[in-house]
């Protein structure tokens, strides 16, 4: 087998190859499974030598960009780049910026008339292999806790707020680790107990511990999916907002009074509880506060039987609150930032948050993430899957919304 020249446009030619096979076999000229980029004769700074001219980067057979330079802006949008952005930075790296020698006026609410920024090349890379390195990292079954929650995001332009798209979020413990990390995303229209149920069913098994926020949406969810078997808690934060809430106007501004001392252990332990309802009691017909905590003494009648329940059964080792998903929803808002208000592809979004949860796990890595997509390419003769198979109809409702 020897060189057989090259094929393609300069400087991106790719090598072809010809085989003798024998005195009964024809010659015949062919190319990798994954065609190789002719090197341009640089050091690697990875194996630490210069590859030969036929030694360099591999890539899909109808794709102008190698696997590495899909990697690197896969990564570069999911570290919160945008897909103008990382498809310029894309064009760069694999020098293939094109001239920009007519210059348009930029379409209206276009921010580049620069055809290199055009974000459908990076858009296109997220759907079709954003599910491919999603799903190697993907976890097999719910770790033992478990705290989920959501992040309404709303068009901040317009009045009202109006509300677009929900992301739903869970992030779990692993038996004996007190570190979380996000198990399962899902961006959907709303946050409804459909939405939430499709959230729980994409992993196997079932956690110990589910703590949310006690919305009907979410704990409906849990028991149709779990069961009983999974104990539902509520996010002490939660309650002790509801607490205060309840509370009259200045009752806990008062660090003498026997409510607020009472405060702090009240949703640790039963002893904790049962002190801080006979509290309420007594104050609620004697003293100063007497007929003016109508409303607190209504909520701790209320929440009596589910709260002796959830402290007697507190965890020890926690969540007891949705504060480390409070905190990956904010990154998030934070990544997607102002632009989350113009996505509409339920597929791609959804991928884009994936690899954003890798990113925030720490698994974003340039030189994995190629090789997966090396990996997925050649299972398929280096085809790779064809563009926009998810695109949303233009007369339709975006599938984000719904």
């Amino acid at each position: 087998m020897v060189r057989a020249g090259l094929y393609g446009v300069a400087p991106h030619q790719r090598q072809r190859w010809l085989c003798t096979p024998g005195r009964w076999a024809e010659r015949h000229r062919f190319t990798e499974v994954l065609p190789r980029v002719r090197s341009d004769g640089h050091r690697c700074t990875e194996c630490e030598r210069r590859p030969d001219p036929w030694e360099g980067a591999k890539t899909a057979r109808t794709y102008n960009f190698t696997t590495r330079e899909i990697a690197h802006a896969l990564i570069r949008v999911a570290q919160g780049s945008t897909y103008t952005n990382a498809a310029h930075a894309a064009r760069e790296l694999g020098d293939r910026l094109r001239p920009q020698t007519r210059r348009r006026p930029a379409p209206k609410n276009r921010r580049h008339a620069d055809t290199n920024y055009h974000g459908q090349l990076v858009g296109n890379w997220v759907e079709v292999f954003g599910p491919v390195i999603a799903e190697a990292y993907r976890q097999a079954a719910w770790p033992e806790r478990v705290a989920a929650d959501s992040k309404a995001f709303r068009h901040t332009r317009r009045a009202g707020g109006q509300h677009l798209w929900a992301l739903l979020v869970a992030v779990g413990y692993p038996a004996g680790s007190s570190k979380p990390s996000v198990s399962a995303t899902r961006a959907c229209g709303h946050a409804t107990t459909a939405a939430y149920q499709d959230l729980f069913a994409s992993l196997g098994g079932q956690p110990a511990l589910l703590v949310s926020d006690g919305g009907t949406a979410i704990t409906g969810a849990a028991a149709s999916v779990w069961g009983p078997a999974t104990q539902l808690f509520r996010c002490e934060w939660h309650l002790e907002r509801n607490i205060r809430e309840a509370a009259a106007t200045g009752l806990l501004d008062d660090p003498t009074h026997p409510i607020t001392q009472a405060m702090p252990w009240a949703l640790k332990s039963p002893a904790g509880w049962a002190e801080f309802k006979s509290r309420v009691a007594a104050a609620s017909t004697a003293g100063v506060w007497a007929g003016r905590l109508t409303r607190l003494d209504k909520w701790v009648t209320t929440n009596d039987a589910l709260l002796s329940a959830q402290t007697a059964n507190r965890p020890r080792r926690g969540p007891t609150s949705v504060g480390p998903v409070e905190a990956v929803l904010n990154e998030f808002g934070r990544r997607l930032g102002d632009r989350a208000v113009l996505f509409r592809n339920a597929q791609r979004t959804n991928a884009l948050v994936s690899l954003m949860a890798l990113d925030m796990a720490g698994r974003s890595s340039e030189r994995d993430w190629a090789e997966l997509i090396r990996a997925h390419l050649a299972a398929r003769s280096g085809v790779a899957p064809q563009q926009r198979q998810h695109d949303d109809a233009r007369t339709a409702v975006p599938s984000l919304w719904v």
